[in-house]
């Protein structure tokens, strides 16, 4: 499991941040349908925090029948 870290959004000229324009990046980078179809074509599937109890579950038990 790998952990990516990003902002994306929308930047406003009320945000005061030193990542501003990473922002928008990520934001088009994340939401370009290559990049999903590049996930898929690997095999990786992508999650959100919630689904980390399932993913932890399913992983442990891959991780036990393997000894």
């Amino acid at each position: 499991m790998t952990e990516l870290t990003c902002h994306p959004g929308y930047v406003s000229p009320e945000l005061a941040s030193s990542y501003t324009v990473e922002r928008e990046t990520e934001l088009r980078t994340l939401c370009d349908p290559r990049v999903r179809d590049a996930l898929v074509d690997r095999g990786i599937r992508v999650v959100g925090f919630q689904d980390l109890p399932t993913v932890a579950a399913a992983l442990l038990s891959v991780s036990e029948r393997a000894t």
